[in-house]
């Protein structure tokens, strides 16, 4: 083996006619590496087989049953790569149960903090002339060393996440370096701690040169401390750790003097007068800050959630769970949800080997590509098997549980779906807990756009409805209709006697009429050109395929979010949300029309923020004035202005209007539309209205769609009767939507179905009352009446309902 991997660099150069530039990149500290898995599905380097990263782009992708190297040879014409393999040292050492006899992590008698151990065994690949060749090639060397030293892509965004805190400070920014202090590091000889034979884990004083060893037993490196040693004798407070300098500039710095990392702006120049040139360093050890990532995602949230529930796992298709890779879980969440409905799994799943075939584009910034590896991931069965998992023994623990098998399944981690929707977005691309009724918006949102590009049916549209606000002036009688599609409908919690604890119990129904019952609100009337008192009225117009319902669980306090924790009475077979459906507009009623379609409108207005806002408790107003007093800058800084300013009377006033701007689209943002696939006349339609700007057009298109355009498939809205039953549902556990942990749970085959993060099984019943978002189908009920009617006795704007109730009435004449 050794002699077919480092065979003679000079005959295989000869015999390999692509060890060229052109088949080769040169080594990048910028290039994102694909190291960890493939980017087509969710093999990892951990397979039999490893993953082969490409020594022309650094695409990750596996050699194993799908084949997706050989797919990305052929198609990119890039025969080179580096094949790793990561393998356990020790296995059967691993397997040894171990045994606790303290509630301690890390010492001894305590959990073993630390994971298994694994080595990582490369070679170089040519698929074209089908042979391995030595890394000992002078064009391999360098490229190899450093993907293996270098960050992974999913290590990369996780540390640039993890470091963004990280500041410097008044002593690396007003750093001292006394000439007389100075010492030239000798690079001569191998270096090593001046005070001990230690040669890692070393740090460089930035005041004088000294190289001193890291604290004992620091994040498992080892060391005696002198360089700390040094800083308490001399002062000297700023500290590099070698190993660490890109030659960009950047590396793991320490302060002693504040205590914490630091980062110093001008290392380069600090660095040489001891005769080290950074734009020659080469990384070779790990910061501080990914050390304390690796440990901080070792460990796993405690769910105490599932005291006392009956649990057996499930493994196979569609059971396959999803690991929280640091406050992922409401993302986990909404993804189970979503496909576990049959539209998005024949858009997705159906299709995802045609897809992951035919597609060209580099896979982690392909938005199709993504949802195939997600749908693939999720649907197939292939992550979801069983895996017997280590035992650990405890004092006490009796011999039915030592002979108890338990297994667990390693699921899929979705790194590379987190960081593709998450790009441009602050909160979603972070490590911070966020609101799963949000995110799940954000998604529908995201598909949509992409979809209304690729123009096909867009799977989305199972959850869009239309509702209906309407205004009428008490003084003068004139009413306002508003329409208004979404793809769910956030609902609040009906309160008797203001008590929100789980000692209270309400039904749905409850809710859904304090969500329809008339508001008293203060608008200026367009007819006694005055503010006067409107009643504002809610109903839906149309229901869903599949209806999405979240609960509004939060509310301020002062200054505090505070959790609804009182328990919802949910229908699981029979919602009946008739109801709630919108009547006719009375015959005789004064109606203010908007004349001549938009003369006047309001200042444009963040969505997503606003719906931040709103979800908080703000009312829609009030939210709107934060933030256009706020330049619409940030959800924080909107909310922080509102409860500093909530007692100005202005609040309550309309918003200002102002004219709108007639914009021509331009030649040349006509065609970047149609560049995505647009055609000329929805580029000029949605350019016309939004200000000839060629990202809010896209918007426009998608969320104003030309009628004469639209893509065939599947309608957005759905008239039949809204007759729904319980299809599945998310539960937040915690104090508030910014903290705590997301679960959810679906019905297969007619049973529930448990998915926390990587732990997936079947349970007795399932926790309604205590759910945050409830996902409903539709039942295929084609009419609310169940006789014949003759439809040439159909009014003006009568609806079926209202139909059979003058029918009956007139029958009974």
């Amino acid at each position: 083996y050794q002699r077919r991997v480092h065979g003679d660099s000079q005959s295989e150069k000869m015999e390999c006619p692509h060890l060229t530039p052109a088949y080769i990149s040169a080594p990048s500290a910028s290039r994102l590496i694909y190291k960890d898995e493939c980017t087509k599905c969710y093999t990892t380097n951990k397979d039999e087989k490893g993953i082969d990263v490409c020594l022309k782009c650094f695409n990750g992708s596996c050699c194993s049953a799908l084949m997706h190297t050989d797919i990305h040879v052929v198609k990119n014409s890039h025969p080179i790569v580096l094949n790793m393999h990561s393998v356990l040292k020790n296995p059967e050492v691993s397997k040894e149960p171990i045994v606790v006899s303290k509630v301690a992590i890390g010492v001894a008698g305590g959990i073993d903090h630390k994971p298994e151990d694994y080595e990582m065994v490369t070679k170089v690949h040519c698929y074209v002339c089908k042979k391995d060749l030595s890394k000992t090639n002078p064009l391999l060397t360098p490229i190899v060393d450093f993907i293996v030293a270098s960050h992974s892509a999913v290590e990369s965004t996780q540390i640039s996440e993890w470091e963004q805190e990280i500041k410097s400070c008044v002593h690396s920014e007003k750093l001292v370096q006394p000439l007389e202090s100075i010492k030239p590091l000798d690079t001569s000889t191998p270096i090593h701690c001046g005070e001990c034979p230690l040669n890692n884990n070393l740090w460089f004083c930035l005041t004088c040169g000294h190289l001193g060893c890291g604290r004992e037993g620091a994040q498992g490196t080892g060391g005696k401390s002198h360089a700390i040693n040094h800083n308490k004798s001399t002062g000297h407070p700023v500290v590099v750790k070698m190993g660490t300098i890109t030659p960009e500039g950047k590396a793991s710095l320490y302060c002693y003097a504040c205590d914490k990392d630091t980062l110093d702006p001008n290392l380069s120049a600090h660095l040489i007068p001891f005769g080290i040139d950074v734009k020659k360093q080469v990384k070779t050890e790990k910061t501080t800050a990914e050390l304390e990532l690796a440990l901080n995602l070792a460990f796993s949230l405690s769910q105490t959630f599932e005291k006392g529930m009956k649990f057996s796992p499930l493994y196979g298709p569609s059971l396959t769970g999803i690991e929280n890779i640091g406050n992922t879980c409401y993302i986990a969440s909404v993804l189970q949800l979503l496909f576990s409905l049959p539209e998005f799994v024949a858009r997705y799943y159906d299709t995802s080997m045609k897809h992951m075939n035919d597609c060209t584009k580099f896979p982690p910034d392909c938005f199709h590509c993504q949802m195939a590896k997600i749908a693939y991931g999720l649907c197939s069965g292939v992550y979801s098997q069983p895996k017997k998992e280590k035992k650990i023994l405890y004092e006490g623990i009796t011999k039915e549980e030592i002979e108890k098998e338990h297994f667990y399944q390693e699921g899929i981690k979705p790194h590379m779906f987190k960081t593709f929707f998450g790009k441009g977005n602050p909160d979603y691309s972070s490590n911070q807990q966020q609101d799963a009724a949000l995110y799940f918006a954000y998604l529908v949102d995201k598909i949509e756009k992409a979809e209304s590009i690729a123009k096909v049916a867009d799977p989305t549209n199972i959850f869009r409805f239309e509702t209906e606000c309407k205004l009428k002036c008490l003084k003068c009688g004139i009413a306002k209709y508003n329409k208004f599609q979404q793809p769910f409908l956030r609902f609040p919690i009906y309160l008797p006697e203001g008590k929100a604890d789980d000692s209270v119990v309400v039904s749905l129904d409850k809710c859904l009429e304090l969500f329809c019952k008339d508001e008293i609100v203060e608008i200026i009337c367009p007819r006694c050109k005055t503010t006067t008192q409107f009643t504002k009225t809610n109903r839906l117009l149309s229901f869903p395929k599949v209806l999405v319902l979240s609960a509004q669980r939060e509310y301020n306090e002062g200054m505090m979010l505070k959790k609804i924790l009182a328990k919802l009475d949910i229908p699981e077979e029979k919602l009946n949300l008739e109801p709630f459906r919108a009547g006719p507009h009375p015959v005789d009623e004064a109606v203010f029309e908007d004349g001549d379609g938009g003369a006047e409108e309001e200042p444009e207005i963040n969505v997503g923020f606003l719906n931040e806002l709103m979800h908080t408790g703000i009312p829609e107003l009030g939210a709107k004035h934060a933030l256009l007093r706020t330049g619409n800058s940030s959800s924080e800084v909107a909310i922080s202005w509102y409860f500093d300013n909530m007692a100005d009377p202005t609040l309550a006033l309309p918003i200002p209007k102002k004219k709108k701007v007639t914009t021509i689209a331009t030649a040349d943002n006509i065609e970047l539309l149609m560049n995505f696939g647009y055609t000329k006349e929805q580029a000029e339609y949605g350019l016309n209205n939004a200000g000839n700007n060629a990202e809010r057009a896209i918007d426009f298109i998608c969320n104003n769609p030309m009628e004469e355009k639209k893509v065939s498939g599947e309608k957005s809205v759905d008239t039949k009767p809204g007759i729904y039953s319980l299809h599945g549902f998310i539960t937040h556990l915690g104090p508030n939507a910014n903290s705590g942990h997301y679960v959810s749970h679906i019905k297969k085959a007619g049973k529930w179905v448990y998915f926390n993060d990587l732990k997936v099984g079947s349970v007795e019943s399932g926790p309604v009352s205590t759910g945050t978002m409830y996902f409903f189908n539709k039942l295929q009920i084609l009419s609310i009446f169940s006789f014949p009617v003759s439809y040439t006795h159909l009014r003006a704007h009568e609806t079926l309902r209202y139909l059979v109730c003058r029918l009956l009435l007139e029958k009974k004449k």
